[in-house]
């Protein structure tokens, strides 16, 4: 996987939670390879892509660091793990997609369609993949927590 294609979704998701939801120590700790995707937490953000592209981006929180930052967003105190703070979860995916969508076409990498996001909560989940799709796990750390984006994209 071309390292220009991965740069659009770490520069959105800095953008999202810097902006959006006020972080600001935000820093890129390590960033692996694997051919399975496991989940790097409890709870997975995950959009669909088809077109240029083929495969899936994955935002992965632990329960805390998924409320503490929605409070964040908000404004206003989040005090458990609920629907809501799954819906907002899947919106900050969707929300980087799209954006590293319009950079990854402004900078000539092709396009592709983007499917509604959907949550998945439990420990050790496993998403599955199209075959011979690596995935790029990119795991930040920031004064709410830890989390990771995984990109998991071939080109058709």
């Amino acid at each position: 996987m071309n390292v220009e294609y991965i740069n659009p979704f770490i520069d959105a998701t800095r953008k999202l939670m810097e902006v959006m939801v006020g972080i600001k120590q935000f820093r890129k700790r390590e960033i692996t390879l694997d051919q399975q995707i496991k989940a790097a937490f409890d709870i997975s953000a995950i959009i669909g892509v088809t077109g240029s592209f083929r495969g899936s981006i994955i935002l992965s929180f632990s329960s805390s660091v998924a409320v503490a930052m929605i409070t964040s967003l908000l404004g206003e105190p989040v005090d458990e793990f609920d629907d809501d703070v799954c819906d907002a979860v899947s919106e900050m995916v969707n929300i980087i997609t799209g954006n590293a969508q319009a950079m990854l076409a402004e900078n000539g990498y092709g396009n592709f369609e983007r499917s509604l996001p959907n949550v998945i909560v439990g420990k050790g989940h496993v998403i599955n993949r199209p075959q011979n799709t690596p995935c790029i796990n990119i795991f930040f750390d920031t004064e709410l927590g830890g989390f990771a984006m995984q990109v998991s994209l071939k080109e058709t």
